[in-house]
């Protein structure tokens, strides 16, 4: 069995995946879960390297408003083949701030149904195009967490303890079952207070601002609805405090391996970061897939 998944539904990312994936990777995740939801470009074709090692299991599904179906389908179907099963976007990074990876911090909540994490909105930092680098290295310019948006949760659930998702950011859990935050405070609700001590989601949420404009273009994923322009006018705004941690953290990772040491400043320069990433990942080999569907 699995420790650690997560499980994305997503379009047309085919340019972001590849760092997403590394990322969490290196984070602790076992093995993803994809839905794709009508891309341009196949993922089977982008992700054809993820797929046959194993780390990418891919389902295709069509339509609007699918994120809900998609979430359900994959607790339902590949849930008891994971101790744990995330559920964000591929603009959505899972940042643990007291442990170095994902697993060793999941391990003090085992005992409830889910961990609500708490989000960092983070703008688009004056780019006017897809950073070049990357979501991580591109986007360093985050909101306050008292910023409003910042109370949305994402959650990581315990699929045995788990019925259905309510929302794309918050579940329904067993009986005698619940989610707690990372200070164990009961979590019911898609939004909570913010608490970033030990774990945030870096929310990428802007993107540069041609990609603005092309998310209002496309709507929204969990309902097909309007995105509000005002919403990416307001995080742009009061995106003014410079959060590095989840570079600081791959800085950190790098330096356990003498082959992969960088200094921190050359992991910003455009590509290094992806580069040292998919480097230490084409060391890595996924468990054998052993689950029944």
């Amino acid at each position: 069995m699995d420790y650690l998944s997560l499980c994305l539904i997503c379009k047309d990312e085919n340019d972001y995946l590849p760092e997403w994936l590394d990322y969490h990777i290196l984070m602790g995740v076992d093995r993803f879960y994809i839905y794709d939801n009508e891309s341009k470009i196949s993922l089977r074709d982008t992700l054809a390297d993820y797929i046959t090692r194993g780390w990418v299991v891919l389902m295709d599904i069509g339509g609007r408003g699918a994120q809900i179906f998609a979430y359900d389908h994959c607790l339902q179907t590949y849930g008891a083949n994971t101790r744990w099963m995330g559920f964000i976007d591929t603009d959505e990074f899972l940042v643990p701030k007291n442990a170095l990876k994902l697993p060793e911090l999941l391990k003090d909540y085992e005992a409830y149904g889910g961990l609500a994490v708490s989000s960092i909105f983070f703008g688009s930092g004056q780019n006017e195009g897809r950073p070049q680098g990357g979501q991580i290295t591109g986007y360093t310019w985050a909101t306050h967490p008292t910023f409003f948006e910042n109370n949305m949760i994402k959650s990581i659930v315990q699929p045995s303890k788990t019925l259905l998702p309510n929302s794309p950011h918050d579940f329904l859990y067993k009986d005698n079952h619940w989610c707690v935050n990372e200070r164990f405070l009961r979590v019911d609700y898609q939004r909570f207070p913010n608490h970033v001590e030990k774990i945030q989601l870096n929310h990428y949420f802007c993107r540069s601002k041609s990609e603005i404009r092309q998310k209002l273009n496309r709507g929204r994923g969990d309902d097909g609805s309007a995105w509000n322009i005002n919403r990416f006018e307001t995080v742009n705004s009061l995106a003014i405090y410079q959060d590095e941690t989840i570079i600081n953290n791959l800085h950190q990772l790098f330096y356990q391996s003498e082959m992969h040491a960088a200094e921190k400043h050359d992991l910003l320069t455009a590509n290094y970061l992806l580069n040292k990433m998919a480097d230490l990942v084409h060391d890595k080999e996924a468990s054998p897939i052993t689950f029944t569907v």
